[in-house]
């Protein structure tokens, strides 16, 4: 898990026996921003998000491909950033799609 800053961390692909460890660090809000079926072995967000419902976490599901990366996702990102849903755990094969869009929605809030 990389901390980004006091509000949001992104990592690599979780399974759900990570999210109570998520939840013990203070996590409040799961993103994942890897499409389903992306990868054999690959934890869906379905399962996630059970998971996260049970130990009282949000989930938000804005996946997208490398490289396919719209506007509307990074909208939505900044959204999150602007919620009181943090700190926020945001992940996908590698954790580095989520950085991506992390720095874009905060380069978008910053030109709003």
């Amino acid at each position: 898990m990389k901390k980004i800053n006091e509000e949001l961390y992104v990592g690599s692909q979780i399974s759900e026996g990570d999210v109570q460890l998520l939840k013990e660090h203070g996590i409040k809000t799961i993103v994942c921003n890897r499409p389903d079926n992306e990868g054999q072995g690959q934890t869906n967000i379905d399962a996630i998000r059970n998971e996260a419902n049970n130990h009282g976490l949000s989930v938000e599901y804005i996946p997208f491909a490398p490289l396919r990366l719209s506007m509307e996702d990074i909208k939505n990102f900044a959204d999150l950033l602007k919620s009181d849903k943090k700190p926020i755990f945001a992940y996908c094969l590698s954790g580095l799609r989520s950085e991506q869009i992390a720095q874009l929605a905060y380069e978008y809030l910053e030109d709003k």
